[in-house]
């Protein structure tokens, strides 16, 4: 006999998660911090592929909160200027009209976290049909 659990959404997935034995749950814990670090390694190549500045490089962090079911991985750039280098800025000027220009988004964060995160959700899936409980994705990932 299968145990049957629909998964609708992230909320239900992390409920499921948190429910699984402790050898799972270490598993759970492999996925997503190998997942994290990939990103991590990827927004670094893409900033080593373009002309930022070492401070961009430096201000990328990768923290791992534990919990009882398993771990949260978060990754951030805590440079002053990553979300401008990410999302890019309009025309500047200073206050005396001097023209700074424009600065085109980057890109290099966004994208491969999320490819990331849509990577580790199916792989966290992947877990939860092994363990033998029934998935069904109702949401598009």
């Amino acid at each position: 006999m299968k145990t049957a659990l629909e998964i609708q959404g992230l909320d239900e997935l992390r409920r499921a998660l948190r429910q699984l034995p402790t050898d799972l749950s270490t598993e759970a814990t492999v996925i997503v911090m190998a997942h994290a670090e990939e990103a991590q390694r990827q927004v670094l190549d893409n900033y080593r592929g373009s002309d930022v500045t070492g401070n961009l490089i430096r201000g990328l962090t990768l923290a791992r909160e534990s919990a009882a079911y398993g771990v949260r991985a978060i990754l951030k750039n805590r440079a002053r200027h990553a979300y401008w280098y990410e999302h890019g800025t309009e025309m500047r000027r200073t206050s005396k009209g001097v023209s700074r220009g424009k600065m085109p988004a980057g890109h290099a964060f966004i994208p491969p976290v999320m490819r990331q995160r849509r990577l580790m959700v199916h792989a966290l899936i992947q877990l939860v049909r092994r363990a033998g409980l029934v998935v069904h994705e109702i949401e598009a990932l």
